[in-house]
């Protein structure tokens, strides 16, 4: 006897019965599934909606280069001085 691998979407309306509610033994009877691959099947698709729903960070994921650190730290100093800037003038203005 030969193995044939059972269609996906007939793996999902099984589970989709399990999760409605329907007991495993009769579904299994049905489809000539084994149990265990039923159980199987069902914490694997639990597990992947559980991964899917997981909250991640949104938008595309890049690494900084060095240039970009050095960038990101001249932006910086740029601030510190025009911060500086602005409050001298305020003090002199205030003399």
């Amino acid at each position: 006897m030969s193995f044939k691998p059972i269609p996906v979407e007939r793996k999902v309306k099984v589970i989709y019965r399990v999760l409605k509610g329907e007991k495993i033994q009769p579904i299994a009877r049905e489809g000539g599934v084994d149990r265990a691959s039923i159980y199987f099947w069902k914490e694997r698709a639990l597990s992947a909606v559980r991964e899917a729903l997981e909250p991640r960070k949104r938008g595309p994921k890049f690494k900084k280069s060095p240039k970009d650190k050095e960038i990101e730290k001249l932006r910086e100093k740029a601030g510190v001085i025009i911060v500086d800037k602005v409050s001298a003038k305020k003090r002199c203005e205030s003399w």
